[in-house]
């Protein structure tokens, strides 16, 4: 055993010659035996490095002098050249380990140029991070809201895999202001890189549960906003402005959501993508959205047609869809467990066919389709056959000639179910399910609201519960939040009462649903 002396860090300089700040910082590994140190200490002569000796043996790492890095086997402890005093080596001819820097070389300055530092702190904090695919992109970069915002959304401590606590928070802070000062493009993260800051928020569920309102405009802006921006109000009133659109826009989807869901987007290229809800830009209430281009990889033409946001991708259920020209289609939700950035086909669609709306199944619920005109047919989902993706599926309606589907929905057979019928012009009702009798699919449906002149024609149908939340969003960026059980329940082939009301020009784009419970 070596006996540990107050001289050690001068035997250290010996075997290791110190290196000016600002000279070469490349890392080296180097062995020597516990014998070639006892006799550098008597003999004041740094020894040549040996090979495989009797003894124990010593590694270190230089990274720039008088920091040097040694371990040994059975001394659990990290240290340096700078923290040597009062510790006993012990004989081993077991190779030692070599391992990472301890804290008090990290914080040494100008010991390592800015460069270095900031390519270590960023290797550290992707060691801490879960693995993340390689970027097929160019670096985008952070702008400062948004390095707030992570900031403040990281805690102060992260457990890592090993067990050990880090201070992720002050490294990323760290990494996020050395690259911002280093040369070339200043600020600037990979595409790897911010999706694992994205993990690391949700994974530890540090994004909020609380539903997000999530508006679409014709031009491809998306945003998302807390429902808890906007107040319950009575039916009939005109709400509050929900996104700045300008003149040649207009809203045309809205949605209710968790935003640790995921999103998948269908659009008019019969394809499928799939987006984390976060990831769409927040936004107050007033503000514009984003292009959606930003999030997802479509082509320069491609619009979003229908949204259906998930948990995950489960095996045993169905995604039902169904186009404006009354086809209905059904795929098991397996065949799109890996859809890539550019997406995946989901529907073949002929002419003017768009997707009108799609939906999660069981296999074992109804479905009912609504048109433009007030009709719904309702049928069992098991006579539209399941089929591939490429397919372009079965009739769910026999349409009139200037009719076409708006909206699909889903009930289970035997429960106490309602249906919102709302109309372009702001008008709406709820109507119990049993009213809507089963049919063979390809029938012409039931009568299920007026649509006159008052009314306008059908926009959406969907199902709802008396307890639920109901927003409605107006072409040109209104939204009214009220209670479902404000609207009232009537029967079919009714016009419904005032739900919106709208200015003249004005028409309701989007419904959407969530349990009222905020």
């Amino acid at each position: 055993m070596v006996n540990q002396e107050n001289d050690i860090d001068d035997v250290l300089n010996e075997l290791i010659p110190e290196t000016e700040p600002g000279s070469d910082s490349s890392t080296e590994t180097t062995a020597f035996t516990g014998t070639d140190l006892e006799t550098a200490k008597q003999s004041d002569a740094a020894p040549e490095p040996a090979d495989n000796t009797e003894g124990f043996t010593i590694e270190y790492m230089r990274f720039e002098a008088p920091t040097y890095h040694l371990t040994y086997e059975g001394v659990e402890k990290t240290f340096c050249g700078r923290d040597l005093s009062d510790i006993e080596y012990k004989s081993t001819t077991n190779e030692p380990e070599l391992l990472d820097p301890c804290d008090l070389c990290l914080q040494i300055k100008n010991q390592l140029s800015e460069e270095e530092q900031i390519e270590k702190i960023r290797e550290e904090l992707s060691a801490q991070i879960p693995a993340v695919s390689e970027p097929t992109e160019h670096p985008l970069q952070f702008e400062r809201d948004e390095v707030a915002g992570l900031m403040k959304a990281i805690p102060t401590t992260l457990e890592t895999e090993t067990g050990d606590l880090a201070d992720l928070r002050a490294q990323l802070k760290l990494a996020i202001e050395g690259v911002g000062e280093a040369e070339g493009d200043p600020g600037q993260f990979t595409n790897a890189e911010m999706r694992a800051f994205e993990a690391a928020l949700d994974g530890d569920g540090l994004i909020s549960s609380q539903n997000n309102v999530y508006i679409y405009t014709r031009s491809g802006l998306c945003k998302r906003t807390e429902l808890s921006e906007f107040s319950r109000q009575r039916r009939g009133g005109k709400g509050v402005i929900c996104c700045e659109v300008d003149a040649e826009d207009a809203v045309e989807k809205v949605q209710l959501t968790d935003p640790r869901k995921q999103l998948l987007v269908l659009t008019n290229h019969g394809l499928i993508h799939q987006v984390k809800a976060n990831q769409i830009a927040p936004k107050e209430r007033t503000e514009p959205g984003e292009q959606i281009h930003e999030f997802l990889d479509f082509d320069p033409d491609e619009r979003i047609q229908a949204i259906l946001p998930i948990e995950t991708i489960s095996e045993g259920l169905f995604l039902t869809l169904a186009t404006s020209d009354g086809h209905v289609k059904r795929t098991a939700t397996t065949e799109f467990s890996n859809i890539h950035r550019g997406g995946i086909q989901a529907v073949e669609l002929e002419g003017d066919d768009r997707i009108c709306d799609v939906t999660l199944t069981n296999g074992s619920m109804d479905i009912l389709l609504g048109t433009n005109q007030g009709r719904v047919i309702r049928f069992d989902e098991t006579e539209a056959r399941e089929m591939g993706r490429p397919a372009r599926g079965v009739h769910g309606i026999e349409l009139a000639a200037d009719d076409h589907v708006v909206g699909l929905t889903t009930v289970e057979p035997g429960h106490d179910e309602e249906i919102l019928t709302v109309t372009a012009n702001g008008y709406g009702k709820r109507t119990a399910v049993d009213e809507y009798r089963t049919q063979s699919r390809y029938g012409s449906g039931l009568l299920d609201i007026v649509t006159d002149d008052r009314n306008g024609p059908v926009v959406d149908i969907t199902r709802v519960q008396p307890t639920h939340d109901i927003v409605l969003a107006s072409g040109d960026g209104q939204l009214i939040r009220i209670g479902a059980d404000d609207i009232s329940r009537l029967g079919r082939n009714t016009q419904g009462v005032q739900v919106m009301d709208l200015d003249d020009g004005d028409r309701v784009s989007g419904v959407a649903t969530c349990g009222g419970t905020e």
